[in-house]
Order: C-alpha cells, then sequence, then structure tokens
C-alpha cells in the first residue's frame, strides 16, 4: 500500500484534495489537509497530487520530487503548435533506404513514456528493432505465417475457432478487412517485388507485455499514439500495424528470430522511418455522429 506524508510546509490550499482521483485527502477539523487512513489503500501513485503542490509538501508512495518529476511549462503558442502536429501527420507506409538514428528513436520512447496508462505505473514493456536486415530477414516468416492463416479461413472448422478465440467484432475484422488485403497482396510478398506487411521500414517498436497480465491494450494503443506524434514531430513517419503483433505471437520463428521474451506477449507494433514522399495537403474526415446535449 503507497502511504502518503504531508509535511508542514503545506500551505492548506487544498488543491490536492480536489485533484486526488480516489479522494484521499481531506481537510480534517483543524483545517489541516490529511490523507484519509480508510482510503490510503486506493493510491496508485499517480502523481496528481505531487504534481500540483507548489510547496511540494506531499510524497505518495515511493515517489519523489528529484526522481520522479520536473519542473514543465507551457508555451504560449501551445494550441498553434498542436493543430499543426495534428493537422499535417499522416500514416507513413513509404519510406526512405536511411537508417534512424538511436538518438531520435530514445525521444519517440521517452514521449511514449508521457502517455497516461489507465492504473500507474506503466505496464508494457518496448522492444526497438533499428536493424533494416533483420526485419528483411522475418519477411519470410510472416508470409508464411499468413498463408496458414487463409488456408484456416477457408476451412470452417478451423474458421470457428478463430472466431472464437478472437470474439465476433475482431473476427469481423479478421474477415473483412485484414484477410482479403492479404490474400491480394500474397502474390506480391512471395515474389519479393513489394513488402505490404512491414512496409520496408528501417525501424519497428514493438509494445509487450507480461503473459495473463491484465487487459493493457487500451494503454499500448494510446502509447503507441503518442508514438506517431512524436515521430511526427521529430521530422519521421509512422504506422501502427495491426498485422504484426498477431503474427509475431503466433510464430514461434518469429519470436526466435526477435528474441521476444518466453512470459511476454506482443500487443502492438509501430513501424517508422523517415518518409519519402511530402504530403502537401491534410484530409478531411468527417466522424458519423456526434451528438451534443
Amino acid at each position: 500500500m503507497a502511504v502518503i506524508t504531508i509535511s508542514d510546509s503545506c500551505k492548506k490550499c487544498r488543491v490536492c484534495v480536489e485533484l486526488c482521483p480516489n479522494l484521499i485527502m481531506k481537510v480534517n477539523e483543524q483545517g489541516q489537509v490529511v490523507p484519509q487512513a480508510e482510503r490510503q489503500h486506493l493510491c496508485i501513485e499517480c502523481g496528481q497530487c505531487m504534481a500540483a503542490c507548489a510547496s511540494k509538501s506531499i510524497t505518495a508512495g515511493s515517489l519523489s520530487y528529484e526522481k520522479d518529476f520536473f519542473e514543465a511549462s507551457r508555451p504560449e503558442n501551445a494550441a498553434a503548435v498542436f493543430d499543426d502536429l495534428i493537422h499535417t501527420r499522416r500514416s507513413v507506409r513509404n519510406f526512405k533506404d536511411k537508417a534512424v538514428e538511436q538518438e531520435v528513436l530514445g525521444k519517440i520512447v521517452q514521449a511514449i513514456s508521457f502517455a497516461p496508462p489507465a492504473f500507474p505505473p506503466i505496464k508494457y514493456s518496448l522492444m526497438v528493432i533499428n536493424d533494416r536486415e533483420l526485419l528483411k530477414k522475418s519477411l519470410p516468416l510472416y508470409i508464411s505465417m499468413y498463408e496458414g492463416m487463409m488456408k484456416m479461413m477457408k476451412n470452417p472448422i478451423p474458421r470457428f475457432f478463430i472466431r472464437r478465440a478472437t470474439g465476433t467484432p475482431r473476427y469481423k475484422v479478421i474477415r473483412n478487412h485484414l484477410m482479403p488485403i492479404i490474400e491480394a497482396d500474397m502474390p506480391l510478398l512471395k515474389n519479393g517485388s513489394e513488402d505490404t506487411l512491414m512496409r520496408h521500414a528501417p525501424a519497428m517498436i514493438l509494445f509487450l507485455q507480461e503473459k495473463n497480465s491484465e487487459d493493457i491494450q487500451a494503454d499500448v494503443y494510446i502509447a503507441a499514439t503518442v508514438g506517431t506524434l512524436a515521430a511526427h514531430a521529430y521530422g519521421l513517419g509512422s504506422t501502427i500495424v495491426d498485422v504484426i503483433a498477431p503474427a509475431i505471437q503466433r510464430s514461434p520463428g518469429l519470436r526466435s528470430l526477435y528474441n521476444i521474451p518466453d512470459d511476454k506477449d506482443v500487443v502492438a507494433a509501430l513501424i517508422v522511418g523517415y518518409p519519402k514522399y511530402k504530403y502537401h495537403r491534410a484530409v478531411k474526415r468527417k466522424i458519423p455522429s456526434v451528438l451534443w446535449k
């Protein structure tokens, strides 16, 4: 259980009382801000109280101001910077034949660490593959895995078990979108003329989680989205590719080639590289329905 302490430097501003998502803080009869003993066990060490405490009077669990926080300020043009970033970002699937510097990939990793988890701490880990030759070497293993899946989808008995294992919503995505594309692309993949899986990307970031752990898929995809924005901000292009993680999960050869630990599941994959082409305009998309109440 995380123990929360409040020092004598507390200014009694009560901001932490308002901010704590689990209502752990309260004001006692003497007007002092104190943690409620009966709610201490609800502390998830999210850092909200410490981040907002102007006098640095709070300690939540193992967090410390020196180790876990840094001073942050928002630039005056933050809205304009965000608009530019979100308007100009595209899913990039054509890359230059150019390696990505380790330093830049490190900045993307650091940006990903700021993505908010549902319940701290972060429960996924990352594997950064910055080796185009290794990715090229792995392509036949993806082809073999998806050839087998194509055969299974054409057989009603294996198809039934795929639907049962993946659930109906995910199965519909596989049936309606994934498999038609894979089937159409398979001749190109097999003759080596195209790589429609990893798109000739020079680098890839894999998101891993402990086997049999709690569901953190939402956390992972929020983090991967932050990764796409970070890649764009640093002059790179990226795309979250849904066909990669399931293939690695089901292929002992891919797991071995990438040296995936036995106790890890691969949840998502982000391909990264320098964009080969420049986009001159953004695409407008319409949300089917927005209800205002």
